[in-house]
């Protein structure tokens, strides 16, 4: 009785696993579609073009691309951001020298 109490432990482990990941990922997707939506239509907005096409898959195409920017922009600037001062008090001291 033990070993099948164990199996449905972990079965019931699996399922949840299985169900926050579906969760996450579905948020994920959702977000990304958001990001899409948004910079696509701002982007339409300066040329005065009003695109309110809810269904289209091209969101998902530049909401990944968008997320894809926010990202590396964010790991390059936060690196000058954290890292600017010592940076520039060595190309300073190289000066110096």
């Amino acid at each position: 009785m033990s070993q099948n109490q164990e199996n449905n432990k972990k079965n019931l482990f699996i399922q949840d696993i299985f169900e926050i990941s579906s969760k996450i990922s579905t948020f994920f997707i959702i977000s990304i579609y958001i990001c899409g939506f948004l910079a696509l239509n701002a982007f339409f907005y300066k040329y005065n073009i009003v695109d309110v096409d809810l269904i289209n898959s091209n969101y998902l195409v530049v909401g990944s691309l968008f997320i894809l920017y926010i990202i590396t922009y964010g790991i390059f600037a936060g690196r000058s951001i954290i890292f600017g001062k010592v940076w520039l008090h060595q190309q300073i001291d190289l000066l110096n020298k």
